[in-house]
């Protein structure tokens, strides 16, 4: 019988490389660059977020 294992999965890697694959530049040693990633998608908030 197989044994069941207890662990999520690191949603953080997986978003970060998703990111890294659509904005390259952005990802360095692992950890997301957010000023570039801000001003490559810009500052412009959209619906009820502010």
């Amino acid at each position: 019988m197989d044994k069941l294992r207890f662990e999520s999965a690191n949603l953080t890697t997986g978003n970060i490389e998703k990111i890294a694959k659509m904005f390259p530049g952005v990802v360095t040693e692992g950890k997301v660059n957010f000023d570039l990633l801000r001003s490559l998608l810009g500052d412009e908030v959209h619906g009820d977020e502010a």
